[in-house]
């Protein structure tokens, strides 16, 4: 979404993020992983860059977890690379993976 600020001598375009739904997780390739403990089914979405497990893996909430804190805005994790690391919208997540599949080095090494 963007929005557009106007007055007579300029105007300025702000970018709004929007949060980040799952049809989101689905359109940036996330696989979807379905879990069923104790009879309480749930899934989440993950992410592995260069499509290498283990490599720097991208983890979703899950279903279950949503619905308990009465949220339908997904988060994606990347606790493997840093617990902190946190993301909300598409535009962020897109980024981050571009930026890092493109930069990681899938050379052999000597």
């Amino acid at each position: 979404m963007v929005t557009i600020l106007w007055n007579r001598n300029s105007y300025f375009v702000f970018n709004i993020l929007k949060n980040m739904k799952e049809q989101d997780l689905i359109d940036l390739g996330f696989e979807r992983h379905d879990h069923d403990e104790e009879d309480v089914p749930f899934y989440y979405y993950s992410y592995d860059l260069n499509g290498i497990s283990g490599g720097g893996s991208l983890i979703s909430d899950s279903d279950d977890e949503l619905k308990y804190r009465g949220e339908t805005d997904w988060k994606v994790y990347a606790w493997d690379i840093n617990e902190d690391l946190v993301f909300n919208n598409k535009e962020d997540i897109k980024i981050f993976i571009d930026v890092l599949e493109r930069n990681i080095n899938t050379s052999d090494k000597d």
